[in-house]
């Protein structure tokens, strides 16, 4: 009998997927013609550049398939160069520093030197490009490799620096300086000679009050005969800190990121207080009374198909696995788990009146809240139990965001900073606040990002006695906009706004 339409896209789909870079990319000569049609007709492959394709879920919406593509960039340029660049190349300084610092939102326009003859450009499909050009003379004597990629090494990468980059990229800057070896930077820049770059590297050491860098950096110059003097390059100087050295730029990114952040949302947050009568049993009855509320709009927002009266059933134990009609709904699974998350949540709010630490109930109770919300769904057979063991273990994308959160080997390192930051602050509203923003930045697990967030900040609320908050459905626009605007752009203020305007 012949094999139907189904059953042959299905068979082309495995042999891509186990055949596609990364997950995410396919290259025309690891793929069969009889595949590459079928599967570009079903919308399965979309053509990045010639020969190269984005294995993407088939879907209508122009913003969602360039936000893939966005997440994609970087796995696909490795598979790129590796098939297509014969000669030895390296990425422009500017991208050399993201990659060395763990930001890898890609640019609108990558230069990469090449010391072959032939300069190509490459416009993407969201209209981003990418030039290749033959640069021999500025070809740096060594290169490393990041993301798959070649880079400068990290002391190059600070020496050809441009005075313009020190605005927009200096708490880049700032990370990049506290992970390179001061004398390394040193030989740099007396192998360029550019004294220009030495006096911009020492004001930037001076303005961060780390004198002794600076003065090792000098002396060195001056052992060798050149003269630099100290030049402010940030308009804006950062917020002075003792020097110690960076062992993780990703966990940096982090520590930089809660410092850089917590004054708006502290600012937004000014003169607002927790009840601190309020008992434990009474903040507990309030928040099981808001429960169906609280589980209907958050797994709404996920995109689960819930009603109140099915969560009302889970919670008052009238759902029947057994019941065919509820045994196939995924969206009860979801919604038996938030059940039993909540549960879990609330053994935690109960540490926080007993007067735990917000920070270390945090940090000791994250895991036990991820395998509650996602235990129903191994019992039931959808997921593996190995699922419930640690962070995720693949690359992940976010439907609807131009965020590209770290690779999966940053995120140990980055939750490590996150828990420490945690810990370290002092104000409530800052600690829930970031805390559900910058653990859905780092976006540690492969699903339940979104809900474990918003658990996080209730309960770091909850250790102030302020109201538990319920993010409506209605206002997930604007909810997913402020996130978008803290990720993509660095600025929290709007989501700072949105959750204070939320509260009770």
């Amino acid at each position: 009998m012949a094999k139907s339409s189904h059953e042959l896209l299905a068979e082309s789909l495995e042999r891509v997927q186990a055949s596609a870079f990364r997950g995410l990319i396919v290259a025309s000569s690891d793929l069969s013609s009889t595949d590459r049609s079928r599967l570009v007709e079903a919308g399965w492959l979309t053509e990045i550049t010639r020969g190269y394709y984005l294995l993407n879920q088939p879907s209508g919406e122009k913003d969602q398939l360039t936000m893939v593509y966005v997440q994609g960039y970087w796995p696909f340029l490795e598979l790129y160069l590796s098939k297509t660049e014969k000669a030895p190349y390296c990425l422009n300084p500017q991208a050399s520093l993201d990659l060395h610092t763990g930001h890898e939102t890609p640019p609108k326009q990558l230069i990469i030197l090449s010391q072959g003859t032939s300069t190509r450009q490459l416009v993407l499909p969201d209209e981003r490009r990418v030039l290749i050009y033959p640069d021999a003379k500025r070809f740096p004597a060594e290169t490393v490799l990041q993301r798959g990629l070649r880079v400068m090494t990290l002391p190059i990468t600070l020496a050809r620096l441009k005075p313009a980059d020190f605005l927009p990229e200096r708490d880049k800057i700032v990370t990049a300086l506290r992970m390179v070896h001061v004398q390394d930077l040193a030989q740099a820049l007396l192998v360029e000679r550019n004294m220009e770059a030495a006096s911009r590297l020492i004001g930037a050491y001076d303005q961060m009050g780390w004198t002794k860098e600076a003065a090792e950096i000098r002396d060195t110059l001056g052992a060798a005969g050149f003269k630099a003097k100290a030049q402010e390059p940030f308009p804006s100087p950062p917020a002075r800190i003792p020097y110690t050295r960076v062992v993780s730029p990703y966990a940096e990114r982090i520590r930089v990121m809660w410092r850089g952040m917590r004054g708006a949302v502290e600012a937004e947050f000014a003169g607002f207080t927790g009840d601190p009568a309020v008992s434990e049993t009474d903040y507990l009855r309030r928040v099981d009374e808001g429960y169906v509320n609280d589980a209907y709009h958050s797994l709404s927002i996920e995109g689960y198909q819930v009603t109140p009266d099915l969560i009302a059933r889970i919670r008052d134990g009238k759902w029947n696995p057994d019941n065919p009609e509820d045994q196939k709904q995924i969206d009860a699974m979801a919604a038996k788990g938030y059940l039993e998350a909540f549960k879990s949540v609330k053994e935690s709010i109960r540490a926080l009146f007993a007067g735990k630490p917000a920070g270390v109930v945090l940090q000791e109770d994250l895991g036990r809240w991820y395998r509650a919300l996602f235990s129903p769904s191994v019992d039931a057979g959808l997921l593996a139990p190995s699922d419930l063991a640690g962070f995720r273990r693949r690359t992940v994308i976010i439907r609807g965001s131009m965020h590209t959160p770290p690779s999966y080997e940053a995120v140990p390192d980055g939750m490590e900073a996150f828990f420490a930051a945690a810990h370290e602050e002092e104000n409530p509203a800052v600690r829930a606040v970031l805390g559900h923003f910058i653990f859905t930045f780092i976006h540690p697990y492969v699903d339940g990002n979104g809900r474990l967030g918003r658990f996080i900040m209730n309960a770091m609320f909850a250790s102030a006695r302020m109201p538990w908050t319920i993010i409506r459905t209605e206002t997930r626009g604007a909810y997913m906009a402020a996130l978008e605007e803290a990720s993509v752009r660095g600025d929290i203020a709007p989501f700072a706004r949105f959750v204070r305007r939320n509260i009770g």
